[in-house]
């Protein structure tokens, strides 16, 4: 008979410091069905990680007789098909393990190996992973070993006792384990090779691995010989380290005297989106580029020298990631990070960041148009295409992809905590914490119609603004599963333009090239941005974040006409924007364009489309028939006029410029053939 352990108690100031007890149960075995879910997988494609960092507590909990419980393992299965359609490769969950609050992120944990039993049961758990496995979903444990709750270190718990033979130290978060120890090596070392062989893993988080090693003697060499018997047990197996700030050692191999973890979260990366925006808003885009352009070119934040970065090396040794529970936490989502609002609210002496604007007193559509407006979310489209394009993995909370805009709390905040927030009075109230931070379905439920009641004021416009919000996610989720190869190296050729507020880069792989420009500026009718490549090369628009589809109300912001190699081309530039090309051999109009002249009275019909001339792939050719000699004004556009081509400064050519002038020109009677070269945007008629 297997067994297993279990606490009959939570530990800790609010219930008098009881020790909880240890229960052996009768543990029932569970058959595994997908273990052989990713064993045809490549290495490529293996390794190309796209992370959903998960809260089990909210990501999908129930309202029982009007109070909100404790979401469970089992209530995420209903919601996996909606992972797998989103496109994501992996989830992340917050610590699952037993810890010392009903309600919490997890991090104040009592085990290393007993579930934590609010949110569920190991079989319950086990079917979870076995299902996500079976949707081609990689499991991640986050695990925090760089402290522990004070059980688990000091006995018994209480105030006085401070020490102990396990004891190694205080860190911000709780006392540290004693890693010289070879009793609290193996006791670490043990439960997570168990976890793996449990709960058929695919990888750890390993929070705050900085605290660890750093200061505390015999940790770094605990490590080294925790990854290797980690990938003893099993070479696929992810280990990605929480290294805030970055150092590059924790990431580089143990033969070369690193840390051997496979990825660590990128710092550099983050900290841009997270602290240049003070002082970027709608009316005033400031922001400096440079630590961008730095961090996609694969510079950490590990300083050698004043001003000089340690490399990561091999892009695959980082998580990319803006959103996350830190980056919301202690920010805000990357929805709310630009807007005006600002809120607090307060528990019992704690004042906070307001989590939920939905639970706003008063008018809910002053805070609701406050955070999701067009501006708003057209920066969270550039942010999260950089994401999906910056080479190495990629990592964003619960909701981010439906524009989640709760700013989530740690547990401390409901708690009382006395004595510099070190001692909780009280637990948490489940009802409030868990009804504030739950997923915000609500707004995925407006992409499909239904409407919560707070929201019965949405328009038809909010609601594409959500649908295209989520498309955008799997449009770029889409793109990055399908190139994996750009992980093979940092972006090539970064340029940024400060001034400009414009930033370009270039991604390749053995089959195909890309092109990405992000627009941090506002609107830009006409901007000439350099191309990579040559004159025989064109970049023909892939992904636009301005596209309606993504819940733009304007399509004047795209560029149909392929942009010829080697030289400066025209752009229009949404602002903010991200614009994605991809390079090919011939050009390419994406968009139907028709030759509208004042002599046709203005017709966009199929006589008077533009098509390509087959005997010349760079010409964009129309017949027309002139019943009148005289003078006739023209332009090339599109059904709606959202994109037009007039008048430019020379007559010989066209401009992409919005909304320039009609061309006038002096016609005879008769049938002509109109030539638009793609080219160099010259033009002519032919009569027949």
């Amino acid at each position: 008979m297997a067994r297993e352990l279990t606490y009959d108690a939570k530990g800790g100031r609010f219930n008098g410091y009881i020790n909880p007890r240890g229960v052996v149960a009768r543990d029932n075995e569970y058959v595994w069905k997908n273990d052989s879910a990713f064993k045809n997988v490549s290495e490529l494609d293996y390794n190309n990680w796209i992370i959903y960092q998960l809260w089990p507590l909210t990501f999908n909990p129930k309202r029982i007789d009007g109070a909100y419980v404790q979401g469970k393992f089992g209530d995420i299965t209903p919601k996996i098909p909606y992972l797998s359609d989103l496109g994501v490769n992996a989830v992340e969950f917050l610590p699952v393990h037993e810890s010392r609050f009903s309600a919490s992120w997890g991090y104040a944990l009592d085990s290393l190996i007993i579930l934590e039993s609010t949110l569920g049961t190991k079989p319950e758990m086990k079917k979870l992973i076995d299902e996500l496995h079976g949707n081609k979903l990689r499991v991640i444990f986050d695990v925090v070993i760089n402290h522990v709750n004070n059980n688990l270190l000091r006995e018994p718990i209480n105030a006085q006792t401070n020490s102990s033979k396990f004891y190694g130290g205080d860190t911000p978060w709780g006392p540290k384990p004693r890693f010289e120890s070879v009793w609290v090596r193996k006791w670490i070392t043990d439960s997570l090779l168990h976890l793996m062989a449990e709960y058929h893993l695919d990888g750890f988080r390993f929070d705050m691995t900085d605290s660890i090693f750093n200061g505390t003697r015999g940790g770094y060499r605990f490590l080294q010989e925790l990854m290797y018997l980690i990938k003893a047990n099993n070479p696929r197996f992810y280990n990605s380290a929480e290294q805030l700030p970055n150092d590059v050692w924790v990431t580089y191999p143990i033969s070369e005297n690193g840390l051997g973890f496979d990825s660590q979260w990128n710092d550099r990366f983050k900290n841009f989106f997270e602290l240049e925006f003070d002082h970027y808003n709608e009316s005033s885009r400031s922001v400096d580029l440079t630590h961008l352009s730095n961090s996609l070119q694969g510079y950490s934040d590990h300083q050698m020298s004043p001003g000089v970065w340690y490399h990561f090396g091999h892009p695959q040794r980082t998580v990319n990631y803006l959103g996350s529970h830190d980056f919301i936490g202690n920010k805000d989502p990357m929805i709310r990070i630009v807007t005006n609002y600002d809120s607090d609210e307060q528990e019992d002496s704690n004042i906070f960041r307001r989590v939920n604007p939905l639970e706003e007193p008063g008018d809910l559509r002053i805070p609701f148009r406050k955070i999701h407006n067009q501006f708003s979310h057209s920066l969270v489209r550039l942010s999260y295409g950089i994401l999906f394009t910056k080479p190495g993995g990629a990592l964003f909370y619960q909701g981010e992809e439906i524009a989640q805009d709760l700013n989530i709390q740690n547990e401390w905040a409901y708690v009382n905590a006395l004595k510099d927030n070190r001692f909780p009075s009280k637990d948490v109230n489940i009802n409030k914490y868990v009804g504030s931070h739950r997923m915000t379905w609500h707004y995925y439920d407006l992409i499909s119609g239904k409407k919560d009641p707070l929201l019965n004021f949405v328009t038809e416009e909010d609601q594409n603004l959500f649908s295209g919000h989520l498309n955008f996610f799997k449009e770029m989720i889409k793109f990055k599963k399908a190139n994996p190869e750009i992980n093979n190296q940092d972006a090539q050729n970064v340029r940024i333009d400060n001034n400009a507020k414009i930033v370009t880069y270039e991604l390749s792989t053995s089959h195909d090239n890309y092109f990405v420009v992000g627009n941090f500026n506002g609107d830009m009718g006409g901007v000439w941005i350099q191309f990579p490549g040559n004159q025989d090369v064109w970049w023909s628009e892939m992904i636009n974040s301005s596209d309606p589809r993504f819940g733009s109300t304007s399509d004047v912001f795209q560029n149909v006409i392929s942009s010829v190699g080697g030289r400066k081309n025209l752009l229009r530039l949404k602002g903010p924007g991200f614009y994605l090309f991809k390079a090919s051999k011939n050009p390419i109009l994406s968009k139907k364009l028709y030759f509208r002249t004042s002599a046709l009275n203005w017709l966009a019909d199929e006589s008077t489309e533009l098509k390509v001339n087959p005997a010349n792939q760079e010409e964009l050719i129309a017949r027309i028939d002139i019943t009148k000699t005289g003078a006739l004004d023209f332009k090339l556009g599109s059904k709606s006029w959202s994109i037009d081509l007039g008048k430019s400064v020379d007559p010989r050519f066209l401009t992409y410029t919005p909304n320039s002038e009609n061309v006038r020109t002096t016609l005879s009677a008769g049938k002509y053939i109109f030539k638009f070269n793609m080219r160099n945007y010259t033009y002519n008629f032919e009569k027949l």
